[in-house]
């Protein structure tokens, strides 16, 4: 990539053309809760927002109890995207914040990749009940690695005062 590429001054458009190539919106959630004990969960993707920098994931009060009472504790975390059919990865770092609290039903597919999302309760058309809990991320880094494993990390500054970020997107390339 040439570094007057449009890609390159934010992850925004990559995320964007790696996104509409899959349709699997779960991903890994890693937390830290007391004592330095790590937990990994399966969450669901809400949406992303690029003004801001975040994405917001959905995840269930009851099943995912361990992620939610260490982002009351510790609100930094990690995640990771796996995109088997395009044999790419993305990972991210950044502070979770709680965005809101609903009460839904929701209709699992068969044929969904729902085993993958821990949020479901059952599979095959029945109906999950339960109290869903929205979080977002507000992404200090994230990271795509390619097919060939070369990566491309984008990080910056965020001032959790502000709730935003406070410089721009800093790139380095990193080859395998």
């Amino acid at each position: 990539q040439k570094m007057d590429d449009p890609l390159n001054h934010s992850p925004w458009k990559l995320w964007k053309l790696w996104d509409d190539a899959v349709s699997d919106k779960t991903f890994y959630l890693g937390t830290v809760g007391n004592g330095g004990q790590p937990h990994l969960t399966c969450v669901y993707l809400v949406k992303w927002v690029e003004d801001e920098g975040e994405f917001w994931f959905d995840c269930d009060e009851n099943v995912n109890r361990n992620a939610v009472q260490d982002m009351e504790q510790n609100y930094k975390v990690g995640g990771c995207f796996r995109f088997p059919e395009l044999d790419r990865q993305l990972r991210i770092t950044g502070y979770a914040q709680k965005a809101a609290t609903l009460t839904e039903s929701r209709t699992c597919e068969e044929g969904s990749d729902v085993e993958c999302d821990k949020t479901a309760k059952v599979i095959n058309n029945k109906e999950i009940q339960g109290k869903r809990l929205n979080y977002k991320i507000i992404i200090n880094s994230i990271e795509f690695f390619d097919e060939e494993n070369q990566r491309t990390k984008y990080s910056r500054s965020v001032d959790l005062s502000l709730k935003q970020q406070t410089q721009p997107w800093l790139v380095q390339y990193i080859c395998a």
